[in-house]
């Protein structure tokens, strides 16, 4: 019989795991950072197309509508990272560009809408047609726009992306059978200007106060007559824009420029008069009644914050009188302001004073607080009334008075849009782009000029 010997079979040992232990640690060592260097590569190209495809829809966007658009307003200095640029679509919708909130934004003043980001500067500079080296921020004269943007990688192994693009236009160009304006500055009879401090120039509230790049040469001034020289522009008075005379008038002799005087942009004609009606005054409660007789201040400071119907408005030395609220007056006689006194307009509120006597004012008109024309609209009610500005404060309004004369002497600056029979005088005249005395446009050889 036979006897088989059975081996009894002996586990791994201890030194056997460890090192199984260790082979396992070297392959995962060897293979981790394969798999950690493939996520971090997809992570890389997936962060890398998203910017591409950001950069695509900006330039693509970007190009779209600067191509088309009407009018160039408003545009940053080449050097500004956090630069926009405002302009007038086909539909004379003003719009822009602008960088917020580490976003590229745009549409209308006020809804602009993210467009693309995040990004970490965006750049915009301009150029005339002869001079494609020296940036501009001369809004008449843009000819070419380029734009930079820095798209960064959130991804540390990624890099970031510059998108650049440019785009050529022909907005703004003066076209003798179809033009296309912003009335700024409108009288029936004549302008009379002169002086160094005599300048007529444009800006855009909607990008802040005047000044620095927020200054632009898009000033637009009309008469309605043809007779002489219904515009004098004289001693070093300059209008930074165009002017325009009655329709059939001869410019040569219609728009006269003496002593350095100069006018920047077109001389031309208008295809129809301005509309010169007059509005009426409002009515209801309390303009209805009786008035309350004259308001005086001759200091401190007095609020408004409901409809008035006074005589007269006088405000005196220092003194002030707010406006809080959406607010009607209505004066059946003058409005009188000294060198100090001052009509403020809070923010958020507005005020239309109508006035059936005249307006004589060296005092500040809607100088504080937002400083908006259009917060501040004065009617001039009857024929002959007198908008007299003087002194040295500042007016932010849009003055109505198509049957009398304005003036506007010694170093007032007036801000916003005017309409009269006349205008005379030497103080600066700057034109809100974004305020509608007159409507949406005006037009010259071809259109309509809007009331």
């Amino acid at each position: 019989m036979y006897m088989r010997r059975i081996k009894n079979k002996t586990a791994f040992s201890l030194v056997e795991l460890l090192l199984a232990f260790a082979i396992i640690v070297i392959v995962f060592a060897a293979v981790v950072p394969q798999f950690r260097a493939i996520r971090n590569s997809w992570a890389t190209t997936e962060a890398g197309a998203a910017i591409i495809q950001n950069g695509r829809v900006l330039a693509e966007h970007f190009s779209r509508n600067i191509s088309a658009a009407k009018r160039i307003i408003a545009v940053s200095g080449s050097g500004d990272t956090n630069g926009y640029i405002t302009f007038q679509d086909n539909a004379g919708v003003t719009k822009r560009y602008m960088l917020s909130g580490g976003y590229v934004v745009f549409g209308g003043l006020g809804s602009e809408a993210q467009l693309a980001g995040t990004v970490s500067s965006f750049k915009i500079a301009c150029y005339s047609l002869n001079d494609f080296a020296t940036p501009i921020t001369e809004a008449n004269s843009i000819r070419l726009v380029k734009f930079e943007t820095n798209f960064p990688n959130d991804n540390a192994m990624g890099s970031g992306k510059v998108f650049k693009s440019e785009v050529f236009i022909q907005t703004n160009v003066q076209d003798s059978n179809a033009v296309s304006f912003e009335l700024g500055v409108a009288m029936a009879n004549y302008i009379d200007y002169g002086s160094n401090k005599g300048i007529f120039n444009s800006y855009n509230s909607s990008n802040g106060y005047y000044g620095g790049n927020n200054v632009s040469s898009n000033a637009v001034i009309a008469v309605n007559a043809i007779n002489g020289e219904v515009i004098t522009l004289y001693s070093k008075a300059k209008l930074n824009g165009d002017a325009y005379i009655g329709p059939d008038g001869d410019v040569d002799t219609g728009i006269g420029v003496w002593s350095k005087a100069v006018i920047t942009g077109t001389k031309g004609t208008l295809e129809q008069e301005i509309d010169m009606t007059a509005v009426a005054a409002p009515s209801g409660s309390p303009f209805d009644n009786a008035n309350q007789g004259t308001l005086e201040r001759t200091s401190g400071g007095y609020t408004i914050n409901t409809d008035r119907h006074y005589n007269h408005l006088y405000i005196w030395n220092s003194a002030y009188v707010l406006i809080s609220g959406n607010i009607t007056i209505l004066l059946d006689g003058n409005l009188e302001l000294s060198n100090s006194a001052s009509l403020r307009i809070a923010s958020g509120s507005s005020l239309k004073l109508y006035v059936r006597g005249n307006c004589n004012t060296g005092g500040d008109l809607n100088a504080h607080y937002d400083r908006h024309p259009s917060d501040l609209k004065i009617y001039m009610l009857g024929s002959n009334r007198q908008f007299n500005l003087y002194g040295n404060a500042d007016v932010y309004a849009l003055v109505d008075n198509p049957n009398g004369p304005v003036t506007n002497w010694n170093s007032r600056q007036f801000y916003g849009q005017m309409r009269g029979k006349s205008l005379e005088g030497n103080g600066g005249i700057h034109i809100d782009l974004d305020s509608r005395l007159f409507g949406s446009s005006g037009s010259s050889g071809g259109g309509e000029v809007l009331p």
